[in-house]
């Protein structure tokens, strides 16, 4: 028997995962539930069992990143986006997802180079300007905190995020479940909640 899969809150998946329990879509598709509902962890065993069965499916692999990144293991994060861009160069929002995950370990400027990696492939457009917008309140923070203004004169509070969206609301982060708070708030925080 293979390993205990948490379906309580997932009655369509505990029927399906029941049935056919090496269904790899089935089993992704319920990772990707359970990484979005907050349960990153629970997230991973599910995601894994998945890439096993299909390594060549890159968006649960992409899926598994994500939730790496949430559980807050930025390493293995990196890691996988960078297996995945191994093998499929270009694949915008597997460059997307490596610009998050530079700008949560504290690296906008690599973030901002991998942005622009993401754009001229293909990543998600609106994907792409999010954190565009995360890297600027980023920038704007770290030169604040050194007590200098940006090159650019703005300040965090001129950079184009409104108070909804800093909070996560009806954003693309929010409904790909990263944290709230801030746009530049680290996937750690998630443990908070």
């Amino acid at each position: 028997m293979g390993p205990e899969v948490s379906t309580s809150r997932s009655p369509k998946y505990q029927k399906i995962l029941r049935e056919h329990p090496n269904d790899a879509n089935e089993r992704a598709a319920y990772a990707r539930v359970l990484a979005w509902s907050g349960r990153a962890e629970e997230s991973l065993v599910q995601f894994r069992l998945a890439a096993g069965k299909d390594s060549t499916d890159f968006e649960t692999r992409i899926g598994y990143a994500r939730a790496l990144s949430w559980a807050g293991d930025l390493p293995g994060a990196s890691m996988e986006y960078e297996r995945i861009l191994d093998r499929k160069p270009a694949y915008g929002d597997a460059w997307l997802g490596i610009a998050t995950v530079a700008r949560w370990r504290g690296s906008p400027t690599a973030s901002d180079r991998f942005v622009a990696m993401a754009e001229t492939r293909g990543a998600d457009k609106e994907g792409v300007e999010e954190e565009k917008n995360a890297i600027r309140v980023a920038n704007a923070h770290r030169w604040e905190a050194a007590g200098r203004r940006p090159m650019n004169g703005s300040t965090s509070r001129d950079c184009p995020i409104t108070p909804s969206r800093a909070r996560g609301r009806g954003s693309r982060a929010a409904r790909r479940g990263e944290p709230a708070g801030s746009p530049d708030a680290t996937p750690s925080s998630r443990s908070s909640r």
